[in-house]
């Protein structure tokens, strides 16, 4: 029985805002330390594979931030390095990843039209190759900038960073020779 100088207490619900985002949460991760939630299974599966209780592995390479994923750094880049390049390195890897590459543009006349423009730079500030293809940086990077040379010529002492310089050269000074590659590093005969 309700007295009269007593009115009832009303329990109401917290009102949320309806939005896409609180809509959209369906998973969420199963660790009890960690509270992230996610709209797509794949995103739930990636969290776990990549970041849920994993060590960053992504460093900014012009300071001591790391984290664990690589947008993350770029954002951070962008922020805090106002006019660098943006580049990633992966610690776990060793292996450095290009998100946003330094474009030069040229002025295209009708003799240039079959050159290709640069538009890969390396990031290394004593370095100033430039490619057309984002491949090729990448194999300069791990092969050749900031490298040992590691191909030898099996008829003399020359050494140099790539294959195909070695085969030219034996083709040059070692005519008539059976053309090899031997990998200094691996101690492999190529």
């Amino acid at each position: 029985m309700i007295s009269d100088n007593k009115e009832p207490t009303i329990y109401r619900r917290k009102k949320t805002k309806n939005t896409k985002k609180n809509r959209r949460v369906k998973f969420l991760c199963p660790n009890p330390n960690c509270r992230s939630a996610f709209g797509l299974k794949y995103s739930l599966r990636h969290h776990l594979r990549h970041e849920c209780g994993q060590k960053p592995r992504f460093k900014c390479p012009y300071c001591h931030y790391i984290c664990k994923r690589k947008t993350d750094i770029k954002r951070h880049i962008q922020a805090k390095h106002k006019n660098h390049y943006v580049y990633v390195i992966d610690i776990v890897r060793n292996v450095v990843y290009n998100k946003e590459p330094t474009i030069y543009h040229r002025k295209r006349t009708k003799n240039t039209k079959k050159k290709r423009c640069v538009k890969f730079s390396c990031p290394n500030p004593n370095c100033q190759s430039a490619f057309g293809l984002k491949f090729s940086l990448r194999h300069h990077l791990r092969y050749e900038c900031g490298q040992k040379p590691r191909f030898k010529c099996p008829y003399c002492h020359y050494i140099c960073k790539r294959k195909a310089d070695i085969r030219k050269h034996i083709g040059r000074k070692h005519k008539n020779r059976y053309v090899y590659v031997i990998d200094i590093i691996r101690n492999v005969v190529c």
